[in-house]
């Protein structure tokens, strides 16, 4: 298997999707968001909405990707987040959170593919952090008088030789409207002293 379409967990039950939860190697997921389009309806299968995951080898995401980011609503879990999150605490000694790849507001869904151990100055809402490009994203995406923005964002994380699942960094890239595609790392590490 090397290619899946699914979607995100049910929020009624908070039942999270048991393939995402567990990904495989190699494979690409494309899961279709519960995302409101501007003229009402729901998204479907390939028009553009979808959240493309791509695992490597060791079953890690290494790639998500979606063309045209639209205002959603997804779960949120925080035994998935606290978990993830202490991956990196518990092996760095310095606060990690378990961050979304792709927010919530956006669709992105509390699974494990979507999740990442970020350090909490990277995640959260601080000068120049990753936190705050979702916040400038959601406002483009969310629009001027309520009309929509065109958006597209690629979080690539980058796997380093000193911790097998925590990100050393995250290599962002993001379009708005017809713009040029910007280019920014967002470093996961301290600096040692």
């Amino acid at each position: 298997m090397d290619y899946v379409e699914t979607h995100y967990g049910n929020e009624g039950s908070v039942r999270l999707n048991y393939d995402l939860m567990n990904p495989q190697p190699n494979v690409t997921y494309v899961v279709t968001p519960d995302v409101t389009l501007p003229n009402g309806s729901k998204a479907e299968v390939g028009q553009g909405y979808d959240h493309v995951f791509v695992t490597d080898a060791q079953a890690r995401t290494e790639r998500m990707y979606v063309e045209n980011l639209m205002p959603g609503d997804a779960s949120r879990s925080s035994s998935v987040q606290g978990r993830v999150g202490r991956e990196g605490t518990s092996f760095f000694g310095v606060p990690y959170e378990g961050g979304h790849l792709l927010q919530n507001w956006g669709g992105g869904g509390a699974e494990d593919i979507n999740m990442a151990a970020m350090l909490r100055e990277v995640n959260g809402n601080y000068e120049g952090s990753f936190g705050q490009l979702e916040g400038v994203l959601r406002s483009h995406v969310i629009g001027d008088g309520g009309v929509p923005g065109s958006v597209m964002l690629d979080v690539r994380p980058v796997f380093g030789a000193d911790h097998p699942t925590v990100p050393e960094a995250f290599d962002v890239r993001w379009r708005i409207g017809d713009g040029l595609t910007n280019y920014r790392p967002f470093e996961n590490r301290r600096a040692a002293f």
